[in-house]
């Protein structure tokens, strides 16, 4: 729908065609600053919903459990076992977006 929703805008900017919402009332924004503005309350409201749920997920790769056979395995992930290749590979990459995205993104904010 919002994709649907800025293509209207565009279209709509482009012939020059002013903007009237549901109550009838005249916008007299830009297509431009409307778009920008629906883009920003998207993208925050993408970042409320799903930052919380990545962060959890990124930090779930350094849980580790001790089974009765002795070995430590995720806790998430029962089949893999702990600090061998294919855990390290999940390791190095949660640590980079650890580091990019969920430090990263609020100290550029």
């Amino acid at each position: 729908y919002a994709l649907f929703y800025s293509l209207r805008e565009v279209v709509r900017a482009w012939f020059g065609k002013p903007v009237v919402d549901y109550t009838g009332v005249v916008d007299e924004r830009t297509a431009q600053q409307r778009i920008k503005e629906d883009l920003i309350q998207d993208s925050f409201a993408f970042v409320i919903i799903v930052y919380h749920t990545l962060c959890i997920k990124c930090f779930q790769t350094f849980r580790c459990e001790r089974f009765p056979d002795g070995q430590d395995y995720m806790f998430f992930v029962p089949e893999v076992k702990c600090w061998t290749g294919q855990h390290i590979g999940m390791v190095v990459s949660a640590s980079v977006y650890i580091l990019v995205v969920i430090i990263g993104i609020p100290v550029l904010i």
